[in-house]
């Protein structure tokens, strides 16, 4: 906290009771260092009615008492009565008069700093921000005032997993420490120690330790806790309570890191070093040593000495701070978990029934530890056979994650969001699974999973693609300049990024890289930010498993696939990873179904073997084996369609939402015993989750604009390029620079039936009333492409590609992957860690631009999202492996996907592996002639599938291609 001081404006005898106060609030300082909170709560309370009889009841002068009574009640855990007081205190400090605004900027603080604590995460980044902002007003030289605030604002961007806002903010404020802690010509020549200022560098070096360990980055946090061990050491001493801190820090990094004898033995050492320092009067911070401790034993199968050592750390924490305090809730739940551990299970329950109770009267019933505790005690619960209940809490924990998520959406980076709903999936995937073993039967139970899974499947795309829906619908022009920076940004960062210099410029490419990438994540916060009025559920209403029925045609049935752990209730062990589905049929008594479908490994190695050989052919390569082709497809259908039926009846529609690995498999080439092919018997949709059932519009725009790019020139140059690199193009305005091997030697040859095709399509659009725009060869460039708006049809017939994949290419077919030999860059400017990069179609002047090192013509997944395509209708991309990607788990694929679906379009139609150039385009002519004559998409699809089946009965001709997005 920023403790206010006192007035500046008291004289005469008043003088001497405000210099008596002032003893007080130092007083009070000292017994809360030493944990005597019911002492420093009296001292405090006796302190403001003191205040209040020198200033008056409403006076600006009782504020700094006011906020140590608040302090209190905040060390304490007593939140409301805290909030209460900071409240009442910042009141005052704006209403008094003359009062300079360092007392604002102090209220302002603690009450931000008492709101984080609380899990009020949005209130208080607005009060911090506020704070911030009239500090920069103020005269603050030693830039303590300032330092202290950016510090909070970085904890709290650490505790919303925004680590890059808060890197910066802590970067800045160690900075400033290590300038002040350098000793200048004045300290030199008077022989002033520089201790106090060091010992200060050296915790704003533990602050920025937190940050890495928080980010995984342990040796980053290791190095600066070495660092600022070697500082405190010396100055302090060995028995010093900071460097027993220190110690301790060290010791949960080495616990995580897996070095249990290190940590051990440093946290056992904080703990006799804060013993010995304080003496016999029992402190928290060693309670808070006993508990890390504790949870190492718990960590190394020690369950007995972890339960000792614990239970050391209890009393402490009740008698220092209450049985209310946080810090003394962790410390039950830890006990609560070994006895877990140890198959104690009664006396689990026991302890987490009284940490939930004590947790909702002092926290509320929405604050994020209730999620953990909840959580633990489903666990407890199901262990012991009592599945219902467990049912319940799992349930429980989740609805308080989900609504923490929705609130911090609206604040985070499109790769924050990612990062915390991979935190949170595991807890979504664990009640899944307790279900699929122990609920199955439960249709009420059945109906609450699927609604869990229909709002948490697909989260971050939807909420990704908010912003985009706003553009759309509204005439902001502050959305509209941000997103425009975003796109422009992207861009330049993309360009960086695959094409980052030689070896003795990437040190600038990567500073550059990391200047945007920053400036990306600002950007996308803001955007979900100002987008929160498009939230799905707002335009939209709640899809639940109700909804979802009565969206479901007759004749349809709804399978949501999902990767699950096997989890062994009775046990507390992990198990195998499965592939459950959820299966949904509109009417009937019990619409919902969860099946156990198969072992995840198992299947996924059919899949690879089917894909295997599928490359096989698309390669020419003399080994491919269309017998073993045919033995996965069979084998394929027995593992995943056969579970199914039962539940499908006389209904042959499927509307499909995979997982994993099935994400990359065309349903439709699975073949039955019978040897007939899936695509003979159902009509098949796939919908990134169920949700996208409600999406779109249901009435279709009128007949409207057709925008086709085909048969590019890829070695169009554009002005001013020549055949080998150039300073001109190396100083780039947009940052781009020469390739440094990640598309040496790649050449995009001419596709001259993509031209055939595109003037094909044209004529059949044409004759259906739609005004077509057709780009060949030199027009069918990048800017053609980037200058659409929201057309009712976008077809694009070129060559996809593909990085880090076996470097192969056919001119036969559409597509090239691309072997990284080399990375670029390094972290998060690695294409490799960005798969938004990885996939993307090339497009005229793109062999004219690898040769001189920019990526126009190359577009990525990562460009594509500056498209804008809200209420196009269709996309097809005639070209290679246009749906593969990056797969994440609840997530989808990564890549053009995404990308174009995300920026708008309704349905996505796509492939999954190399397509014969020849044959894709009598499939694409024969789809759009269906549609010309009023066959819906997927049905238009699937007919001409099957009569390229007859003519080329193989597969590889007539299976790669599915559609994805709006159903039929």
């Amino acid at each position: 906290m920023l403790l206010l001081s006192m007035p500046g404006n008291v004289c005469g005898s008043d003088a001497v009771t405000a210099d008596l106060l002032q003893a007080r609030y130092d007083r009070i300082n000292r017994l809360l260092k030493d944990g005597r909170l019911d002492d420093a709560l009296q001292q405090a309370l006796r302190t403001l009615d003191m205040a209040r009889g020198l200033y008056g009841q409403e006076s600006a002068g009782t504020a700094p008492a006011i906020d140590r009574v608040a302090a209190v009640y905040r060390a304490m855990g007593r939140f409301a009565d805290a909030e209460t007081n900071l409240i009442a205190a910042l009141d005052l400090v704006r209403r008094g008069p003359d009062l300079p605004p360092e007392y604002t900027v102090s209220a302002l603080n603690n009450l931000a700093g008492l709101y984080r604590e609380m899990g009020r995460y949005g209130d208080a980044e607005a009060l911090y921000l506020r704070a911030v902002d009239m500090q920069k007003s103020l005269r603050d030289e030693s830039g303590e005032g300032e330092a202290a605030l950016l510090s909070n604002l970085a904890v709290l961007y650490m505790n919303l997993a925004r680590y890059a806002d808060a890197e910066p903010l802590l970067k800045r404020v160690l900075a400033m420490a290590e300038k002040k802690a350098e000793p200048d010509r004045l300290s030199q020549r008077m022989k002033i120690s520089m201790d106090g200022r060091r010992l200060e560098w050296g915790r704003r070096m533990l602050n920025l330790a937190n940050l890495y360990f928080e980010m995984k980055r342990h040796e980053d946090a290791e190095s600066l806790t070495m660092r600022a061990l070697g500082i405190f050491q010396p100055i302090l001493g060995e028995e010093h309570p900071e460097v027993a801190r220190v110690k301790g820090d060290l010791g949960v990094l080495y616990s995580a890191t897996g070095q249990y004898a290190r940590a051990e033995k440093l946290l056992t050492e904080a703990i006799n070093s804060a013993s010995t320092a304080y003496g016999d009067k029992p402190q928290p911070v060693v309670a808070e040593y006993y508990v890390s401790l504790a949870q190492l034993y718990q960590e190394m199968g020690n369950y007995r000495d972890a339960l000792k050592v614990a239970g050391h750390a209890l009393p402490i924490l009740q008698n220092t701070l209450g049985g209310s305090h946080p810090k003394t809730l962790r410390c039950l739940n830890t006990i609560a978990v070994i006895h877990i551990y140890r198959g104690e299970y009664e006396q689990a329950e026991s302890v987490l029934r009284q940490v939930l109770e004590t947790a909702r009267a002092s926290l509320g019933s929405r604050h994020e530890s209730l999620a953990v505790y909840l959580s633990n005690l489903g666990n407890v619960l199901a262990a012991r056979g009592r599945h219902r209940e467990a049912n319940r809490m799992f349930a429980g924990a989740i609805g308080i994650n989900e609504q923490k998520r929705e609130d911090a959406f609206l604040i985070l980076s499109e790769q924050q969001k990612l990062n915390y709903v991979s935190s949170m999936l595991h807890q979504v995937k664990l009640y899944l699974s307790h279900l699929l073993q122990h609920g199955a039967s439960d249709p009420e139970a059945l109906g609450e999973a699927m609604t869990v899974w229909l709002r948490w499947k697909g989260a971050v795309q939807e909420a990704q693609g908010r912003y985009g829906d706003a553009l759309y619908r509204s005439d902001d022009p502050v959305l509209r300049r941000k997103f425009d920076e975003l796109v422009r940004v992207r861009r330049e960062l993309g360009g960086i990024q695959l094409f980052g210099g030689q070896a003795a410029r990437q040190r600038g490419a990567a500073e550059t890289a990391s200047r945007l990438e920053k400036r990306k994540q600002a950007l996308e916060a803001e955007l979900s930010g100002l987008s929160r009025d498009y939230a799905f559920e707002r335009r939209i209403g709640k899809v639940d498993i109700a909804r979802l029925t009565e969206l479901l045609p007759p004749d349809a049935v709804y399978v949501d696939f999902a990767e699950i752990a096997m989890t062994d209730f009775s046990r507390q062990m992990p198990g195998r990873m499965h592939y459950a589905a959820f299966v949904v049929a509109s009417g009937g008594k019990d619409p919902v179904r969860l099946l156990d479908i198969a072992d995840r490994d198992a299947l996924d190695a059919v899949i690879g073997s089917y894909l295997k050989e599928m490359r096989k052919k698309a390669a020419g390569r003399p080994d491919h084996d269309p017998t073993r082709l045919e033995r996965d497809a069979v084998q394929l259908y027995r593992m995943l369609l056969n579970p199914l039926l039962p539940g499908l009846n006389v209904r042959t529609r499927l509307y499909v939402s995979p997982d994993g690995l099935l994400n990359l498999i065309p349903l439709e080439v699975l073949k039955s015993e019978s040897g007939r092919y899936a695509v003979e018997d159902y009509r098949i949709n796939y919908v990134a989750s169920g949700r996208d059932l409600a999406r779109f519009d249901t009435v279709d725009p009128p007949v409207g604009r057709a925008v086709i790019l085909a048969d590019p020139d890829f070695d169009l140059k554009r002005p001013g390029q020549g055949d080998t690199q150039t300073p001109a193009v190396e100083a780039a305005e947009d940052g781009r620079r020469p390739a440094v091997g990640i598309f040496s030697g790649v050449h995009f040859d001419r596709l001259p039936d993509t031209k055939q095709e595109a003037e094909a399509i044209g004529t059949l659009l044409k004759a259906s009333g739609y005004r077509v725009d057709l780009y060949e060869g030199r027009e069918a460039v990048e800017e053609n492409l980037f200058a659409v708006r929201h057309p009712r049809i976008l077809h694009i017939a070129t060559h996809g590609y593909f990085l880090n994949g076996n470097a192969t290419a056919s001119a036969a077919t559409r597509g090239v992957r691309i072997l990284l030999q080399e990375p670029v860059l390094t972290n998060l400017n690695d294409p490799v860690q960005n798969p938004m990069l990885r996939s993307g179609v090339a497009l005229a002047g793109a062999n004219a631009s690898i040769r001189v090192g920019t990526d126009h013509g190359l577009v990525s997944a990562e460009r594509v999202l500056g498209l804008n395509l809200r209420g196009t209708d269709l996309v097809t991309l005639s070209a290679c492996e246009t749906g593969t990607g990056d797969i994440r788990a609840g997530e989808g694929v990564f890549g053009l996907k995404r990308a174009f679906l995300m920026s708008g379009a309704k349905t996505l139609m796509m492939s999954l592996w190399n397509v014969p150039s020849a044959e894709t385009t009598t499939l694409m002519t024969e789809f759009y002639t269906r549609m010309s004559r009023g066959a819906l998409k997927a049905s238009a699809l699937r007919e001409a599938k099957l009569k390229m089946m007859k003519q080329n009965p193989h597969p590889f001709y007539w299976g790669a291609f599915i559609m994805v997005g709006k159903p039929e």
